[in-house]
């Protein structure tokens, strides 16, 4: 949660965008990659990882389109990993053995 019952409001309609954005988008549109990766047993972490390119595609794409949204993309951006990058950020030696 974050700080303010505003701003959790205003991330969780952001979010709600970017669910929006991915099925107009064509994320969900038949068997994706996700679903070929999972089904020839790849490492989790590549499936987060495409995930993730996705959620950035998308993003990309509705702020394009939307000014306004391009702006709460990067208010969101901002808040989400500025308290990731406070909590439990990993040292150099776990950082080292994830790659």
């Amino acid at each position: 949660a974050l700080e303010t019952y505003e701003d959790n409001t205003r991330l969780f309609r952001l979010l709600a965008a970017l669910l929006a954005g991915r099925r107009e988008a064509g994320t969900y549109e038949g068997p994706g990659l996700v679903d070929r990766l999972e089904a020839d047993g790849e490492p989790s972490h590549l499936i987060d990882v495409v995930g993730l390119t996705d959620g950035y595609r998308v993003a990309r794409s509705l702020a394009r389109r939307y000014p306004g949204l391009a702006r709460e993309l990067a208010w969101g951006a901002e808040r989400v990993l500025g308290r990731a990058a406070r909590r439990d950020a990993p040292s150099i030696e776990k950082r080292t053995e994830i790659v």
